[in-house]
């Protein structure tokens, strides 16, 4: 009866009736809060542009005069002329401000993906066969982890899913091409 109660709290029950383990779920809670300040700047950059906006407007209505340049600030101005076009929030272009600010949290969370992968892999060991029984937990631990991620990827509460899944799939693929490079420089040239 305990070591069945055990079991259940080393799981999180997700909303379909699967369940992932807990380090997975502190592991992608980690990287999700990475960028935790985002959300603030984000706030604080839309009130600003609010507040810009409505200065203008009442500057505008104050001279009775029609409204004549467009309501979009220097930064706006900026991206414009840069011409993006994949954002409908102000007349249909980021500020260059949102496009660093976001481009900051997804940097963020990217770096503490990569920390995650790389402290995994490094106790995972290097060669197929198991050394000892911490390189076999850290092993399962990392499979256990990749088997987590897919179950929860696209899903919008775990976001961070994809990152991590992008950052091992690019740390694999790496390791790939270093071990390619190394077997081809030891090879033998044939003439």
């Amino acid at each position: 009866m305990f070591e069945a109660s055990i079991d259940d709290a080393l799981y999180d029950r997700l909303r379909d009736g699967r369940s992932i383990r807990i380090v997975s779920v502190l592991l992608l809670q980690l990287v999700q809060t990475s960028a935790h300040d985002v959300r603030l700047k984000a706030r604080k950059t839309e009130k600003n542009r609010q507040n810009q906006m409505t200065l203008k407007r009442q500057e505008c209505f104050s001279e009775n005069r029609q409204v004549q340049e467009s309501l979009l600030d220097e930064n706006d101005q900026e991206v414009f002329h840069l011409s993006y076009k994949w954002d409908t929030r102000l007349n249909g272009y980021p500020s260059v401000q949102e496009i660093i600010l976001y481009k900051g949290g997804l940097d963020a969370a990217m770096q503490a993906a990569r920390t995650i992968i790389s402290f995994l892999t490094r106790r995972s060991g290097k060669g197929k066969v198991t050394k000892n029984s911490n390189e076999a937990e850290y092993r399962a631990i990392f499979d256990n982890l990749i088997g987590d991620l897919l179950a929860v990827l696209f899903w919008p509460e775990w976001p961070a899913a994809g990152v991590l899944l992008t950052m091992i799939c690019k740390y694999m693929v790496h390791v790939f091409r270093l071990d390619h490079y190394k077997r081809q420089s030891l090879m033998p040239a044939t003439c």
